[in-house]
């Protein structure tokens, strides 16, 4: 019999430690189910209290605590991340496991105020910068605010920065007049990624930390043309080939285009080859029509990965590169098996070659394009 691989538990054991989540609030099946086990033979386990207390489930945690003793800081962790107050409030008031800098720093990052007061008042462990830099990010501005006047932890450049990414200019703005820590370029250069020109144009009003070329450069592979064209009129880093290879990669023509017109940097045989590979052949051949970078072997190889027959037909019949032998092997890899029977009729890199002992004829055989690159 061949042996299983991973750890190997018992039915048993899979049962115990798997109580909390499978049972969640369904409090008298959980009762009634543990009554008929001997609670000696349990295997202890921490995991059953806490997560019933990070789902919430109070009489759970009760009925646990009666009959079990295992528990650990995760508990009223877990249970502030999720805004259960009462739980916190009974874990405080039964248990002697207490918690940790992560209960008041997640309940920061999921809003919980609430939570956060009564941790303050009643807890000593206090919290770490890591709140008010993930509230920030989490736009919950009311527990920036309220972190920066009851708390003297602060923040770092990452608050600023993460709000900047996420589009939270109320909070990017009330960090910017009431904290000193300030941001990074990476405020603008995420802003820009992910499409948020109207904090580009505040931090540029506003802020001297500027950009990086990494500005462009992701808002071109995001498609964000507005963005594109705002860095373009109103900054000077510009950006480099990789703005126009990954506007192709990701099938962003308008954004290709615009680029082809408006910026001197070009691309490389990057946007051909990976445009390929994710089927935009609208893209494929625009860049065969408008630029002469071209493209390489890899072009064909990463459509036949990708499946995209019709891409490999185009590359045939439109380009001079071909493909290597493994572009085939690599198609039937994955499982496209029409665009690999093309390829070995097709192409003479991937034909069917005659077995050196005489016999029939096989298909060559070649390390698929992809595991060559791992």
């Amino acid at each position: 019999m061949a042996k299983k691989k991973g750890r190997q538990c018992s039915t048993h054991s899979s049962k115990r430690t798997s109580i909390a989540p499978v049972f969640r609030s369904h409090y008298a099946l959980m009762v009634h189910f543990l009554d008929g086990w001997s609670i000696s033979k349990w295997k202890r386990s921490s995991s059953s209290m806490d997560n019933a207390a990070k789902e919430g489930h109070l009489a759970v945690v009760k009925w646990l605590h009666k009959n079990r003793q295992e528990c650990t800081t995760r508990a009223m962790n877990l249970s502030a991340w999720n805004g259960h107050l009462h739980v916190v409030e009974w874990l405080h008031a039964n248990r002697s496991e207490g918690c940790t800098t992560w209960g008041m720093n997640m309940a920061a990052w999921r809003g919980h105020l609430p939570v956060l007061k009564w941790m303050h008042v009643n807890r000593s462990e206090g919290c770490t910068k890591w709140a008010m830099d993930k509230a920030a990010k989490a736009g919950h501005l009311e527990v920036v605010k309220w972190l920066h006047a009851n708390r003297s932890e602060g923040c770092t450049k990452e608050a600023m920065d993460n709000a900047a990414e996420q589009g939270h200019l109320s909070v990017v703005e009330w960090l910017h007049f009431h904290r000193p820590e300030g941001c990074t370029v990476a405020a603008m250069d995420l802003a820009a990624e992910n499409g948020h020109t109207a904090i580009l144009a505040w931090l540029h009003n506003n802020r001297r930390e500027g950009c990086t070329t990494c500005a462009m450069d992701k808002a071109a592979a995001a498609g964000h043309l507005k963005v594109v064209e705002w860095l373009h009129t109103n900054r000077s880093e510009g950006c480099t080939t990789g703005a126009m290879n990954k506007a192709a990669k990701n099938g962003h023509l308008l954004v290709v285009e615009w680029l082809h017109v408006n910026r001197s940097e070009g691309c490389t045989t990057k946007a051909m080859d990976n445009a390929a590979w994710n089927g935009f052949l609208s893209v494929v051949e625009w860049l065969h029509a408008n630029r002469t970078d071209g493209c390489t072997i890899g072009a064909m190889d990463k459509a036949a990965d990708g499946g995209h027959l019709h891409v490999v037909e185009w590359l045939h019949q439109n380009r001079s590169e071909g493909c290597s032998p493994a572009a085939a092997a690599d198609a039937g890899w994955r499982g496209h098996l029409a665009v690999e029977e093309w390829l070995r009729v097709n192409r003479p890199e991937c034909g069917l070659e005659e077995d050196s002992s005489g016999g029939e004829a096989v298909a060559a055989l070649a390390t698929p394009w992809w595991m060559s690159h791992l």
